[in-house]
């Protein structure tokens, strides 16, 4: 096993997401406007993974776009993690303190768990000219990126939408939220007991080192 590392991500500011929310259909009831802020708190603290960049396409819309392949979608490349939490949001929302709190702590320990299997699975492919791959040996796909980039954001997502959902403060002023219908308003965020980190770590063992070498 090799030695301890950190995959680090930075977490960049991005401008308001609640009108992105309303219209993509991520939040079944449009008018649920404090799980569509929710969602939108998600997206505002977690970068992109790994090739995917934010354009704009017609109209001036948002538009999510692969570096590498060029392909364009209107769909968020994590767009079924953000799914997952407008559901945990409205199991979550609802209940007291100590129920929420015991059911946030096993969900965590299950993502967390299913984390470290996803990237304990990859492997560091060395090429002869000193380039290199990433190769899942359960899968068997291939990719160029590190699987921290493709795939640690997703799981951010989830952790930190975990901690807000512990806070009754902030459940409080997810209500209180004002209205979302003009797509150029500012969202405002109700501040946590801390405030958002500017980067995210979580320790892994490192994909194993180089075990094929290629011509």
């Amino acid at each position: 096993m090799g030695a301890r590392a950190s995959a680090t991500i930075p977490v960049a500011p991005a401008s308001d997401w609640a009108p992105y929310v309303a219209a993509s259909g991520i939040v079944d009831c449009i008018d649920d406007e404090a799980a569509i802020h929710f969602v939108a708190d998600a997206l505002q603290s977690t970068p992109l993974p790994s090739p995917w960049v934010i354009g704009t396409g017609g109209h001036g819309k948002r538009q999510f776009i692969n570096a590498v392949t060029g392909e364009a979608t209107w769909k968020h490349p994590l767009d079924a993690t953000l799914r997952s939490l407008a559901d945990l949001y409205h199991r979550c929302a609802p209940l007291c303190q100590e129920s929420r709190d015991a059911m946030l702590s096993r969900i965590h320990q299950k993502w967390d768990t299913e984390a470290k299997d996803e990237y304990s699975r990859w492997r560091t492919v060395k090429l002869d000219e000193g380039d290199e791959y990433y190769f899942n040996t359960a899968t068997q796909e291939a990719i160029w990126e590190h699987p921290a980039e493709v795939f640690l954001p997703g799981h951010y997502m989830r952790v930190r939408a975990i901690e807000r959902l512990r806070s009754q403060r902030y459940l409080s002023g997810l209500r209180s939220r004002a209205c979302i219908a003009c797509s150029n308003c500012s969202l405002e965020r109700e501040a946590d007991d801390e405030s958002e980190p500017s980067e995210w770590r979580l320790n892994l063992d490192p994909p194993e080192a180089s075990w094929v070498s290629c011509a």
